[in-house]
């Protein structure tokens, strides 16, 4: 069943979003380091829209999910290096 494929894929994409969502406003931004988690969000949707539309042609559900992970990854990358550039943790 396709759909029980990207419910994996989408269950992948959590293990990465949790820690994202509690390391940006809740932990950043109470910290004083609000532009890491706002820049992040703006980097990880110019990502997430460059790349949708260079797989515009083919894509499917799957790229999509996979979409998800890729740039969801970027903002927590973005988010633990604002993180360890002021010694926050």
């Amino acid at each position: 069943m396709p759909s029980a494929w990207v419910l994996r894929l989408l269950a992948v994409a959590l293990i990465i979003v949790i820690p994202s969502i509690l390391l940006g406003y809740p932990y950043l931004a109470v910290l004083g380091q609000q532009k890491y988690t706002n820049r992040s969000v703006i980097i990880r949707s110019m990502v997430h829209l460059a790349i949708l539309l260079a797989v515009s042609p083919f894509i499917n559900i799957y790229i999509v999910a996979a979409l998800v992970i890729i740039t969801e990854s970027i903002v927590l990358v973005l988010r633990v290096y604002g993180i360890k550039k002021h010694k926050l943790w």
